[in-house]
């Protein structure tokens, strides 16, 4: 039940103290405020439903109850600032459509509906609009599935979305920052291991094939190292356990201020474009109002694949609450 904490100041590990519960094959999760979620996975006597916290505050572990069902091999994110969202997984015997939310506010977890399709080994990641797009994994007869979800936090429902380019589990979903696209990468399609990628666009609304890895990977760990660049590594393929990792770069765009005031002149930049590439901005309000379109504006990527394009925002905010497309 031990527990260690990195700290790349010094380079070195220190012991963190003991979990409530020995548990392996869980996830740690951080929190946007900070603590970290310890979820379910396997113990001595099978799955567990247990979730706990540690609070780098008092740097004390503290249990916050049970799963509407014990979990392995579940989905986990953020969908806000106060709030995670477990769905799916096994028991043990059988795969999940169940969804449980972690609210920090209340510290209490609650069951939050449920998917359409039973699912473990999938990923799930949440949308610009604050959605959650849960892709592929094991279905309930245990075959892999190309079908997708979007779930609706407010509603607590879930409804179908566009099918991946190829079913697949066992892959990683990452949402790419000041892209807005959905990347998935590598898993199994049930028979065969991949080294393929699906791109999943807002504004196409479809998954399209992407670049290829270079080699195949399942069970694969990703991370964003830059911004615009993606890490995949490790995880096996049929010659054994990985120790290689490969990096996705991704064109991106991110604007010089979190928000800005009426008539402010907001900057956007970005990377990761072709040279020479024309980039059409159209910085839209979301929700949607009055003014519709905040502004466009038109830039050309410089030889390093980067660009710069400014505009003054309407009679609104613009920043957080907004959302561009190119």
């Amino acid at each position: 039940a031990s527990a260690e904490i990195f700290s790349p100041t010094t380079n070195l590990w220190s012991s963190a103290g003991q979990m409530n519960v020995a548990r392996y094959g869980h996830t740690a999760t951080v929190t946007p405020g900070g603590a970290v979620l310890l979820i379910g996975g396997q113990t001595g006597s099978g799955v567990t439903s247990q979730v706990e916290a540690f609070r780098p505050a008092n740097g004390a572990f503290t249990s916050l109850g049970q799963m509407s069902s014990a979990r392995t091999d579940y989905a986990v994110v953020a969908i806000d600032q106060h709030r995670t969202l477990i769905a799916g997984g096994s028991d043990g015997s059988k795969a999940l459509n169940s969804i449980d939310v972690f609210d920090a506010y209340n510290n209490q977890i609650a069951a939050f509906g449920t998917m359409q399709a039973a699912r473990r080994n999938f990923g799930a990641v949440t949308l610009m609009d604050g959605t959650v797009m849960f892709t592929g994994g094991y279905g309930g007869d245990g075959s892999a599935l190309a079908s997708t979800e979007i779930y609706n936090p407010q509603t607590q429902a879930s409804t179908a979305g566009p099918n991946l380019s190829a079913a697949r589990a066992g892959h990683q979903a990452f949402a790419l920052p000041g892209n807005g696209g959905v990347m998935l990468f590598g898993g199994t399609d049930g028979q065969n291991i991949l080294a393929t990628t699906d791109l999943y666009q807002p504004w196409t609304g479809k998954f399209a094939p992407a670049a290829p890895m270079s080699t195949a990977r399942t069970g694969l760990s990703t991370s964003l190292i830059s911004s615009g660049s993606l890490m995949a590594a490790g995880g096996k393929n049929g010659n054994g356990y990985l120790a290689g990792a490969e990096t996705y770069v991704f064109a991106n765009t991110t604007s010089d201020k979190p928000d800005y005031f009426p008539g402010q002149v907001a900057t956007f930049t970005g990377s990761g474009w072709k040279p020479g590439e024309v980039v059409a901005l159209t910085v839209t309000a979301f929700p949607t109002d009055q003014h519709g379109t905040e502004f466009t504006g038109t830039a050309v990527a410089d030889p390093t694949g980067r660009f710069s394009v400014g505009g003054r925002s309407e009679e609104r905010r613009v920043g957080k609450e907004c959302r561009s497309r190119w």
